[in-house]
């Protein structure tokens, strides 16, 4: 009997053991707090996905669109065939038809190589300003020293734009010659 009393003993204690081990791995209030918000949180991201999903449309409500865009397409094709309402269908723009660039002449070219040379002695910074500066440098004349470094400038580029490549461009240009001018007195 004391044989069974003790395995009874041991199977109390085993019990109690991890009945205490359970209650300590128990959560404080704060970190229930905590594991709360979070499901707060991602309960409130799955509503907002579910209203995202209900308001996005469907094929089926939009089969008026469908109809609509081909009684259009319909409409300019009788317009394209009816010379009296072709000028009524709207122009589709030919794939060559670019704005022409402006051509710099061999005057502009041979003055922005002459200011190019008078950039090169400025810092950077005395660069950027003087070709941000509209009275003293005017657009055509940045977009000539800008083509006379190699720089292929379109229309929509600003001279903010133009004046930072120049500028970089340049100073590129001293740190290659002080770089080959080193390699030379070594």
């Amino acid at each position: 009997m004391s044989k069974s009393k003790k395995t009874e003993f041991m199977k109390a204690n085993l019990f109690l053991s991890r009945l205490k081990a359970t209650v300590e791995s128990l959560p404080s209030d704060e970190e229930k707090q905590a594991v709360q918000a979070r499901i707060t949180a991602l309960a409130d991201f799955l509503k907002n996905l579910q209203v995202a999903v209900d308001s996005m449309p469907t094929i089926e409500s939009v089969d008026h669109v469908h109809e609509a865009l081909e009684w259009l397409q319909r409409l300019f094709a009788k317009a394209e065939a009816n010379p009296a309402l072709a000028g009524l269908a709207p122009a589709s723009r030919a794939p060559g038809a670019r704005k022409h660039k402006v051509a710099l002449t061999e005057w502009d070219m041979t003055n922005a190589r002459r200011d190019i040379d008078a950039l090169k002695a400025l810092p950077a910074e005395g660069i950027r300003a003087k070709l941000l500066d509209e009275d003293g440098y005017s657009l055509t004349r940045v977009r000539a020293i800008a083509a006379a470094l190699g720089i292929r400038a379109t229309e929509k580029l600003s001279r903010e734009s133009l004046a930072h490549q120049v500028t970089t461009k340049i100073a590129n240009y001293r740190g290659y010659e002080a770089l080959s001018g080193k390699g030379e007195s070594e």
